[in-house]
C-alpha cells in the first residue's frame, strides 16, 4: 500500500543513489485524471487511484520516477521543463531493473482504472471540456462536449478551430481522439545513459569558452574533452581529430540520419555536433567536458540526464562587445548580431546548474574546476 511516507522514502532512496536533492511537498487529493500530478508546485497523490488493484506496478513506478525527474529538472521551480523527463525516468528504471512502459501503455492502464473509479465525466475522460488539441500543423480542435454510455463508451465532441474554423463539429471515441492528438514519442528504443562524468560548458560567442577550457585541460590533466565534428573548413593550424573531425555536409547528413550524433547545431551556415562514440569511448569515472550551445545542452540532457551544466557569462554585454572587437574576426554588423544572440543566451542561463562569470581566464577555470570536483567527482 502506497502512502505519502512511502513515496517520500522512494524519493529519498533515489536522492541517495544519484546524489540529488529532490524533496517535493506531497499532499493527498481525492480525484484526478492521474493518480499522481503536480499542482502549484506540489506533488498530489490520490491513494484510491494509485493503490487500485488494476493499476499496473510498472505504471506506478514509471509515474513516480517521471515526476521525480520533473522535480529534478525544474529544481529552480520555474514551472517550465525544457527537457523531456521521460528520458531520465527511463534511465533510472533501467538501472533499477524496472520494466519500461511507454506513455501510451501508461495511459491505456490509467484509462482502464479511471473509468472504473469515477462516474463523473470530468474525471473519467482523459480530455476536458474547453481543452484545445492539435492533430497536425493544419488541424486543431476544441473539446465542446463529453458523453458517457457505460464504462467503456465515452464520446468526445470537438469543434474545428484555427485554419478549419467554421467546419462542422465532430464526435469521436476517446480512443480515436487520443490516437489523433496525443502522439507521444515511443521511447522504448531511445538511448539513455545515467553516467555522471559529463560536464557541459556553454556561453556566448566571444566569452572565452575555448580559452577557459584550454586552461582547464592544462592545469587539471585528469579532465578530458570531447572532439566535435563540423562541416566548416579546417584552418591552417588545426589538426583533424584533435581540433575537430572535419566532414562534408553530405557526410554530416548521413551522421544525423544514422543517429550517430547525440547533439548537433547549425551556426554561421556550418554544422557542429558530438558523436555518441566520443562520449562512450571515455571511462565513465573520468570527468569529460563538452563545449556545446544551449540546443546541444537540451539534446544531451535527454540522453545523459546526470550531466552537469555550466554557463560561462561575460562580466557585461559591453565587455563582451569589447572582446569581440579585439578579436578582429568579425564586421560591425556581425558583432551586433552576435551580441543579440548573446543576450538571448544570457536570458537562458538559469537553465544551467551553474553560471560562472569570466572576468579572467585563470580564475574562471579555477572556479569551474572547483565545481567539477564537488559535483562530479564526489558523486562517483
Amino acid at each position: 500500500m502506497w502512502t505519502v511516507e512511502k513515496i517520500q522514502a522512494y524519493y529519498d532512496e533515489l536522492n541517495k543513489a544519484y546524489g540529488l536533492q529532490v524533496v517535493p511537498v506531497i499532499r493527498e487529493a481525492k480525484k484526478g485524471k492521474s493518480p499522481l500530478f503536480v499542482k502549484n508546485g506540489e506533488l498530489m497523490f490520490i491513494p484510491a487511484f494509485f493503490n487500485h488493484p488494476e493499476l499496473d506496478e510498472t505504471v506506478k513506478m514509471m509515474l513516480l520516477t517521471e515526476l521525480y525527474s520533473c522535480f529534478h529538472i525544474d529544481r529552480r521551480k520555474t514551472g517550465y521543463v525544457d527537457v523531456n523527463p521521460g528520458f531520465m525516468a527511463k534511465g533510472i528504471c533501467l538501472e533499477r531493473g524496472v520494466d519500461f512502459a511507454s506513455d501510451d501503455e501508461i495511459e491505456q492502464n490509467l484509462r482502464k482504472v479511471r473509468r472504473q473509479l469515477y462516474d463523473e465525466i470530468e474525471y473519467c475522460c482523459y480530455f476536458s471540456v474547453g481543452q484545445k488539441l492539435r492533430e497536425s500543423a493544419f488541424v486543431s480542435w476544441e473539446v465542446v462536449g463529453i458523453t458517457r454510455n457505460g464504462i467503456d463508451d465515452i464520446l468526445v465532441t470537438v469543434k474545428p478551430i484555427g485554419c478549419n474554423l467554421g467546419k462542422p463539429e465532430r464526435t469521436m471515441t476517446e480512443e480515436e481522439l487520443y490516437k489523433r492528438c496525443c502522439n507521444f514519442r515511443d521511447m522504448k528504443n531511445e538511448k539513455v545513459d545515467m553516467r555522471r562524468n559529463l560536464v557541459v560548458i556553454s556561453g556566448p560567442s566571444g566569452v572565452g569558452k575555448d580559452s577557459v577550457v584550454k586552461k582547464l585541460l592544462e592545469k587539471y590533466p585528469h579532465l578530458h574533452k570531447t572532439t566535435s565534428v563540423t562541416t566548416r573548413t579546417k584552418r591552417g593550424n588545426e589538426v583533424d581529430g584533435a581540433n575537430y573531425y572535419y566532414v562534408s555536409k553530405e557526410q554530416f547528413y548521413d551522421l544525423q540520419t544514422n543517429d550517430s550524433l547525440v547533439e548537433y547545431t547549425l551556426y554561421d551556415g556550418e554544422y557542429y555536433g558530438t558523436f555518441y562514440s566520443e562520449i562512450e569511448r571515455h571511462p565513465d569515472d573520468v570527468p569529460l567536458l563538452l563545449v556545446i550551445d544551449g540546443c546541444g545542452r537540451r539534446s544531451l540532457m535527454m540522453r545523459y540526464p546526470m550531466a552537469k551544466t555550466i554557463f560561462i557569462a561575460p562580466p557585461s554585454l559591453e565587455e563582451l562587445k569589447a572582446r569581440l572587437i579585439v578579436r578582429g574576426e568579425n564586421s560591425d554588423e556581425e558583432i551586433e548580431r552576435r551580441l543579440t544572440v548573446a543576450k538571448d543566451e544570457l536570458e537562458q542561463a538559469y537553465k544551467y546548474d551553474f553560471t560562472v562569470v569570466n572576468e579572467e581566464v585563470e580564475s574562471c577555470a579555477k572556479e569551474i574546476a572547483k565545481i567539477i570536483s564537488k559535483t562530479v567527482l564526489v558523486a562517483q
